[in-house]
């Protein structure tokens, strides 16, 4: 399950989170199970992060920056990636169906399963 506390940081907004991330470089933020759909989260500071199982579908990730970030079977169905970093994330089992990745970084993206229908 996620962690409460870091939930409640992105609701805030992504000033709130990116500005967060910032003083705490070290946390790694547990979004696992995280219900984050339709959300608007462009230039979210999300590398590292947790989101295993997470439902990220409809989401606006748009420059969000994923290095190294677990999606290992996420909804990101119909979200926006467009020019996010991807640089070592994690997306196997992962449901990419109809996902915008234009001008993404995917170096180095572990897809093992996952579906980009």
């Amino acid at each position: 399950m996620a962690n409460q506390e870091h939930l409640d940081i992105l609701t805030r907004g992504i000033k709130a989170w990116n500005q967060w991330r910032e003083q705490t470089p070290t946390v790694r933020p547990d979004l696992r199970y995280a219900k984050l759909g339709d959300m608007n989260m462009v230039g979210a500071a999300l590398s590292g992060a947790a989101m295993r199982n997470a439902s990220l579908m409809g989401a606006n990730l748009d420059g969000a920056n994923l290095i190294r970030a677990n999606l290992t079977n996420a909804d990101v169905d119909g979200a926006s990636l467009i020019r996010g970093n991807l640089t070592d994330a994690i997306l196997s089992g992962t449901d990419l169906n109809f996902a915008v990745l234009s001008g993404a970084d995917m170096n180095g993206v572990h897809l093992e399963g996952a579906d980009l229908s």
